[in-house]
């Protein structure tokens, strides 16, 4: 299985993970949920939706402003960060003391792409995404790491030193997305030295109003079960993302 050598949008999985470690406590006053948004790309107008128990962070709150600006520095030269969402229910705690983000997620787009518009069939372009993923096998080929054994992702996740990660290829792929996957450990920062939580990341790559959109889902990790669970609220989150911008 690849490791390390990524393309931009997991290295972004990783990165977004690193940074969230990095934020520090403050005292906020209670916002409003925004569950719904519109953002630009290029020159087209898409519609966001979070996840049915999730909010968007908030450029008005200051330590959401922070993970926004650390999360657009880390990867600005590859990635645009279209806006980026969290379990509303964490994210009181988040704000107002020193807890992490547990279940979180992202929109991005690529820089370069932005401004293009790519005038071809989703499953055309989703299949090529994963076909890209890898490499000279035909998607399908070698056994995505859902069909292995739930000890094999266990036996992945023991193994992972601190701020490591291990990429598990492309999970799944339909005329809708290519999702791919990948676990990590992160340190946390507190407690005991060497404290960690192992984290599972998906990408679903997608294409909307000629527009390449990333969509990032993060949870704790949870054997082949919660990878299970994780992609499954992946396609729900991308189905609704592209009934929101036409279908």
């Amino acid at each position: 299985m690849k490791t390390n050598n990524r393309p931009s949008a997991d290295v972004a999985m990783r990165i977004t993970g690193l940074v969230l470690m990095l934020i520090g406590p403050a005292l906020l006053p209670a916002t409003a949920a925004e569950t719904i948004r519109t953002a630009t790309i290029g020159a087209e107008k898409v519609t966001l939706p979070a996840p049915p128990d999730a909010c968007f962070l908030d450029q008005g709150m200051a330590r959401d402003k922070q993970l926004l600006t650390a999360s657009q520095g880390s990867i600005g030269t590859t990635n645009h960060l279209v806006a980026a969402f969290a379990a509303c229910a964490e994210l009181a705690d988040w704000r107002n003391a020193d807890a992490l983000l547990r279940h979180h997620g992202q929109f991005q787009t690529m820089i370069k792409m932005k401004d293009r518009r790519l005038d071809m069939a989703r499953e055309t372009f989703t299949k090529g995404v994963c076909a890209h993923e890898t490499g000279s096998q035909p998607v399908g080929s070698a056994p995505p790491i859902l069909k292995q054994s739930a000890a094999r992702l266990d036996a992945l996740t023991s193994q992972l030193a601190i701020n490591t990660q291990q990429f598990l290829g492309v999970i799944d792929v339909d005329a809708q997305a290519c999702f791919t996957g990948l676990i990590q450990k992160i340190s946390t920062g507190a407690g005991d030295a060497g404290a960690a939580k192992s984290e599972l990341a998906i990408t679903a790559t997608t294409l909307a109003r000629g527009k390449i959109v990333y969509i990032y889902l993060y949870a704790p990790a949870s054997g082949i079960d919660g990878l299970k669970a994780l992609l499954a609220r992946a396609k729900r989150l991308v189905a609704a993302f592209l009934k929101a911008n036409g279908g």
